[in-house]
């Protein structure tokens, strides 16, 4: 997969979630702490954690797409969120790996980490839809 241009949704911009760096040709999306998105003090809301991995999973697929068989509308259908242990103040980075993909439908596994990539806070299988784009 090449290191291509992703899209990241409105909502993304609006908590903080943007592209931190391509790994072996697959995005890692990255996140700062701050008190807008916290759930109890010094800790992520869940909810921003289940929404970078979310967008860490489309973000891999889009780019996987684009490289081989042009846009698609990719739709999350449904994700299913491990929560390992607490998301603190320091940044967070997710990638994806796409476990699965066929022509309508991928499968996607997502995780997120802080500091020690080897040590995931979070992971999520994601579910995505897949609808190839007029060229």
């Amino acid at each position: 997969m090449a290191n291509t241009s992703i899209e990241l949704p409105a909502y993304a911009k609006t908590i903080g979630i943007a592209l931190d760096s391509w790994d072996d040709g697959k995005p890692v999306l990255g996140i700062d702490y701050s008190t807008g998105i916290c759930g109890n003090p010094g800790m992520f809301h869940g909810g921003v954690v289940g929404a970078l991995l979310e967008m860490a999973a489309v973000a891999v697929l889009d780019a996987d797409m684009r490289a081989g068989h042009g846009p698609a509308r990719l739709t999350p259908l449904n994700s299913t969120v491990e929560y390992l242990r607490a998301a603190g103040e320091e940044r967070a980075f997710a990638s994806a790996e796409i476990v699965k993909s066929g022509r309508r439908l991928a499968t996607v596994l997502a995780t997120l980490w802080q500091g020690n990539r080897g040590k995931p806070v979070a992971t999520a299988i994601v579910n995505i839809g897949i609808a190839p784009l007029e060229t």
